[in-house]
């Protein structure tokens, strides 16, 4: 064989392609040639249409079986680029079974065939037909006619009067209908192990780390506040993997919330990275504790963290400062820095007030705060990191 010219279908070259050439482009888009280096092309009976070709019984048996209505592709035998032919019967058909006297079994088979006249004989048709195997003490089915595709066998016994749906074997190939299957999504919350899907073409990775806990805050006295800085927060990438470069098993780690600060001047905790592959998300910093004072005092909020390895990346959120002014009130609560994932969380309205846990997924912890003569108060924890892995197949 050789490069078929022109291709399909170029605009100034005229009616060039035959009807061979056309089934084999038809074939290909919808699927239908064979796997490996053959160029036969596939055949089946579609799987939706009609009655499936399906083989049965008469109603009152007898001596011929019936072929319900359905649409086929019979791929084409007699040359190697002869594409597949679309074939069709569209109600009830009656084939009858010839009679078997001869002292033995055998299994007959129905075929759907196409006849052309351009690689044999003197007939183009398609057609339904009963093929007569050879009777035999362990019979066979008989050998297929070209460009066919084999619906059914039959068994027929020695002097059998009636064939029923008992005598008849279903082999009816079908064929692959172009379908779509949705995409696999995977939520990790906590750290665990991802496994890639049977046909997964390729993965959507997007990684978000966990948020930073916020500060503590001292016993205060009178004339004197206390405002502890907010958690920044987590990180964020994402990346589309070719899942061929992936392992059957891929692990997945998801950080926690950052601890925050406990109860007085101490500072929140940095929130735990998540990973997959080459993908990490950094925890967003914590925020620092605050004491308490009666003047100018400033308690910085943590930064957001960064990320490595995404096709796209997104720091989290920096946390604003806690803030007491000059008359010994607090000034400015600190909200929790935002994530790709979680919104920034604000402060509790209360004279006293421990900070408040970041908003999932990723957020930092809010501030807390002291007003004047007022115990001491524990920083929030961050809000937990998450992970999330969509299959495309």
């Amino acid at each position: 064989m050789a490069v078929i010219n022109p291709p399909g279908w170029l605009q100034n070259v005229g009616a060039t392609h035959t009807a061979a050439q056309l089934r084999s482009y038809i074939g290909a888009l919808i699927g239908q040639n064979s796997s490996g280096t053959s160029m036969i092309a596939a055949s089946g009976v579609h799987p939706d249409m009609g009655n499936k070709l399906s083989v049965t019984q008469n109603g009152s048996p007898n001596m011929s079986v019936i072929v319900k209505s359905g649409i086929a592709l019979v791929g084409g035998t007699e040359n190697a680029s002869q594409g597949s032919y679309f074939v069709m019967n569209d109600a009830d058909l009656n084939l009858s079974i010839g009679a078997n006297g001869s002292g033995q079994p055998r299994i007959d088979s129905v075929f759907f065939k196409v006849q052309d006249t351009q690689y044999s004989g003197v007939t183009d048709a398609c057609s339904l037909v009963v093929v007569a195997g050879t009777p035999a003490g362990s019979p066979s089915p008989p050998s297929a006619p070209a460009n066919a595709i084999r619906l059914a066998n039959v068994a027929v016994a020695n002097g059998a009067s009636s064939i029923t749906n008992a005598n008849i074997t279903d082999v009816r190939p079908w064929l692959t209908v172009p379908s779509y299957t949705m995409p696999q999504v995977d939520v990790f919350t906590s750290g665990g192990t991802w496994t890639k899907p049977a046909g997964a073409r390729w993965v959507w990775a997007r990684v978000q780390a966990a948020g930073g806990g916020s500060g503590g805050c001292a016993l205060t006295s009178a004339g004197q506040s206390a405002a502890s800085g907010g958690g920044g927060g987590g990180g964020y990438c994402e990346k589309w993997i070719d899942a061929s470069t992936l392992n059957a098993t891929e692990a997945v780690t998801v950080g926690s919330g950052g601890a925050g600060g406990a109860s007085g001047n101490n500072n929140g905790s940095t929130g735990g990275n998540s990973t997959f592959k080459t993908l990490t998300a950094n925890g967003g910093a914590g925020g620092t504790g605050s004491a308490s004072s009666a003047s100018n005092n400033l308690n910085a909020g943590g930064n957001g963290g960064g990320s490595s390895g995404g096709d796209f990346a997104l720091d989290g959120g920096d946390a604003p400062n806690g803030i007491i002014g000059s008359s010994g009130m607090v000034f400015c609560q600190s909200p929790g820095g935002s994530s790709y994932f979680g919104s920034s969380q604000r402060p509790s309205s209360s004279s006293s007030a421990s900070g408040q846990t970041g908003n999932t997924y990723g957020g930092g912890a809010a501030g807390g705060s002291n007003q004047p003569s007022q115990s001491a108060v524990a920083g929030g924890t961050g809000g937990g990191g998450l992970v999330v892995i969509t299959t495309i197949f």
